[in-house]
């Protein structure tokens, strides 16, 4: 797998691509710290540019330790998805972002998030499982947007849901 450094920007499916291929090449493999990191990376730097391209509501993700194993890959806009549709939901999720297909803002933001989501998800499963540790996403503290005040919630689809991680 090869690094990515700060000064790259790729493409959210380039970055989306790269992640499904760390995780898939960590299946059947040991689990190493290095890997755990760089693929935390990743997510985090896809995280930032979909929060500057399609988020009304920017996020964060927190890396968090359980001893809770987590089992589902959950999706609001593909309910069937399994471990093998999750490359193709992902990818042309934001393939369809890209080409902005999606033109009401609320569809956009819930698209990204739904397959981040499914991507991080996905990475507890396979990866995460095996360290105890786990990824969640959350709505951005209001001090982390220039607030004065300091508050973590949970963000909220169009269905009212908390989002889970």
């Amino acid at each position: 797998m090869t690094s990515i450094t700060a000064t790259e920007h790729p493409s959210a499916t380039l970055t989306a691509t790269k992640i499904l291929d760390w995780v898939d090449s960590l299946r059947n493999r040991k689990v190493t710290d290095s890997s755990v990191d760089e693929i935390t990376t990743l997510i985090r730097a896809l995280v930032n540019d979909c929060n500057t391209k399609y988020l009304d509501l920017p996020i964060n993700v927190v890396h968090k330790a359980t001893n809770i194993i987590q089992t589902e890959i959950k999706s609001w806009y593909y309910p069937g998805i399994n471990l093998a549709n999750i490359s193709g939901y992902v990818i042309s999720t934001f393939e369809d972002l890209e080409k902005d297909l999606y033109h009401a803002q609320i569809e956009k933001s819930n698209r990204c998030i739904d397959a981040i989501q499914v991507l991080i998800d996905y990475y507890n499963v396979v990866v995460l499982s095996r360290t105890g540790y786990y990824l969640k996403l959350q709505e951005k503290k209001l001090d982390e947007l220039q607030s004065s005040r300091s508050v973590e919630t949970s963000i909220h689809l169009v269905n009212g849901d908390d989002f889970h991680g």
